[in-house]
């Protein structure tokens, strides 16, 4: 942790992953959804289509790269600075504690510094919002005990692995429409005991999971987005032969 004084008081904010809990990641995540500015958001979002984007088809490219510099500008105007101050306002306190009606100058004091609140506020969204490097391993160790990733991939297509995939896909749908929470589901269901199979009851381990450093969370969360492409390969050609069996039977009948 990094500290710094305010006022005679002492504050300190994170400085690694391995400083950040999955509780904390999943409730600055729900800030993020609730209070981040929709420029902000609009910014995100064409950044996210740009890289999709081929290299090669550069008539595309362009007219996103346009529309990223007309919001760049937008952002970064004075009629846009009171949203921006107060966007890095809420993220410094969140991650510090420093108050918000201190930080812009509510409080009857001058406020922080503009150029070091919003240094300080980019610092920790970048923290917070780039993963690591991901060495895998199916193993992680976690207060004080090693907790496995599961090996293999629906090997017996039995219905317990079904099950299991649609409690994966419940849990994607759940994370695409802002419900951060489903973050520690996600952790509950992937790591387990050495040979634990996959039960409903794996949840009932989410308040323990929620003090998981989020260097390790971030691994769960790798292996998750692979299983679920996966996943979606095995049910893809399963749902597809279903479908041929039933023609078959519909024209030999």
């Amino acid at each position: 942790m990094i500290t710094f004084t305010a006022l005679g008081k002492k504050y300190k904010f994170p400085h690694s992953l391995e400083e950040v809990s999955l509780r904390e990641f999943i409730k600055y995540c729900e800030l993020e959804r609730d209070h981040q500015p929709p420029k902000y958001k609009e910014l995100i979002s064409l950044k996210e289509e740009l890289s999709q984007v081929p290299e090669g088809d550069k008539l595309d490219r362009a007219g996103l790269e346009a529309k990223i510099e007309a919001v760049l500008e937008e952002v970064s105007s004075p009629a846009y600075m009171e949203e921006r101050l107060s966007w890095a306002a809420k993220v410094v306190e969140f991650w510090t504690g420093l108050e918000y009606s201190t930080i812009m100058g509510e409080d009857g004091g001058g406020g922080m510094n503009a150029p070091q609140l919003e240094a300080l506020s980019f610092q920790l969204q970048k923290l917070v919002n780039t993963p690591p490097e991901v060495e895998y391993s199916n193993v992680i160790e976690f207060k004080g005990e090693l907790w496995y990733l599961p090996a293999q991939y629906m090997k017996d297509s039995t219905v317990i692995e079904y099950l299991e995939s649609s409690q994966f896909y419940k849990l994607q749908e759940a994370l695409a429409g802002g419900q951060w929470g489903a973050l520690a589901s996600v952790i509950c269901i992937l790591l387990r005991k050495k040979g634990e199979k996959y039960n409903k009851k794996l949840l009932e381990r989410r308040e323990f999971f929620l003090d998981m450093p989020m260097d390790k969370a971030y691994k769960v969360a790798f292996f998750f987005t692979k299983r679920i492409d996966t996943y979606s390969t095995l049910l893809g050609t399963y749902t597809a032969a279903q479908a041929v069996s039933k023609l078959r039977r519909e024209l030999t009948s």
